[in-house]
């Protein structure tokens, strides 16, 4: 029988908060990296910019192509990712913006960036995380971030 003095203590398994506080933490980090590396995505990122953070492995943890197709939107919905092929998610997503936004250079990347944790960090990421990791990308608090996103939601309703 082996002693227990040889054996490694035993680890405390994180809890489901502690958890929620880690991926929010490292969504933040990342974010305020990216907008170091990017400048800042608002004001005056240009759709060049948005689509070359878009392609950086580094950010943006799958390729994502923007479309603007209202189609796969619920009501009141802007914008929502897609995965290519669902048992994949390598093989990239599809994000279908409302059309009523396209050419808004001012309000894509804001709408991009909440949507961007569901692709990093897939459903476990919830709306906190996608609350402060695009209002830390685009350089705003939180409370200002999410209540334009809300008056864009609102107006495709």
């Amino acid at each position: 029988m082996a002693s227990l003095e040889n054996q490694a203590p035993m680890r405390r398994k994180p809890t489901e908060q502690e958890g929620r506080e880690s991926l929010l933490a490292h969504a933040v980090e990342k974010a305020l990296e990216a907008r170091a590396v990017y400048g800042g995505l608002l004001p005056g990122l240009t759709m060049e910019a948005l689509e070359t953070l878009l392609c950086d492995r580094k950010f943006v943890r799958h390729p994502v192509r923007l479309d603007y197709d209202a189609g796969a939107l619920n009501s009141g919905e802007f914008a929502h990712p897609d995965p290519v092929d669902p048992d994949d998610p390598s093989a990239g997503f599809i994000m279908h913006i409302h059309p009523a936004f396209e050419g808004r250079d001012d309000v894509i990347p804001l709408m991009v960036a909440y949507q961007l944790v569901t692709i990093n960090y897939g459903d476990i990421a919830g709306h906190e995380a996608a609350e402060s990791f695009g209002a830390a990308l685009c350089g705003m608090d939180t409370e200002p971030y999410y209540q334009t996103l809300c008056e864009l939601a609102d107006s495709v309703k």
